[in-house]
């Protein structure tokens, strides 16, 4: 059955630095995570490096590095508790320019700051089984809006779980089966 891992409440600090560093300026002067979700995003990836105890590359193609797997992590800031039939997404734009290996979805709940990990896939296999939206379509998965840009998404129940963060390190540690990897 598929279920979050719930992996902490993010600390008020990770905010304040990603806005104090975020590169434009029209975010620093404001603190909602509602209004600036890539200040929200850069917050959760400083969150998650530090819970992995991760590597911080030096390139923007990807966002943390375990065991020489290049990570991308993909937040979305929602108040609904993740559920299985709910969505992970990447947008086209963005998924053929990072150099990554694996995608690490998480949720971050902007109301309570709790963090979930979803899940991981691959990125070639996340590009072989999601789904593509164009841009202004509505999402299906959700079925609460409109694609912000043409995406593709999966729902979470097809994301690769492991039950605590450790595992999650580990994972990257030992050898890959058939069945984790989705070939």
């Amino acid at each position: 059955m598929w279920k979050p891992l719930k992996i902490g409440i993010i600390p008020e600090r990770y905010f304040k630095n990603a806005l104090a560093t975020h590169t434009n300026a029209e975010y620093r002067s404001h603190v909602s995570i509602n209004e600036h979700k890539a200040v929200a995003g850069h917050a959760v990836e400083q969150y998650i490096i530090d819970t992995f105890k991760s590597k911080i590359p030096e390139t923007l193609a990807y966002d943390t590095v375990i065991n020489e797997a290049r990570i991308d992590i993909k937040n979305k800031v929602t108040t609904y508790y993740p559920t299985g039939n709910y969505n992970s997404s990447v947008y086209l734009n963005v998924k053929d320019r990072k150099e990554t290996d694996w995608y690490l979805f998480t949720d971050l709940n902007p109301e309570t700051r709790a963090v979930y990990i979803k899940g991981i896939m691959k990125k070639d296999d996340f590009k072989r089984r999601a789904k593509k939206y164009t841009k202004g379509v509505t999402l299906l998965t959700n079925g609460n809006g409109l694609a912000r840009a043409d995406s593709l998404e999966i729902k979470n129940y097809n994301l690769l779980q492991q039950y605590s963060v450790e595992d999650y390190a580990d994972f990257f540690y030992k050898p890959k089966t058939k069945q984790e990897t989705f070939k």
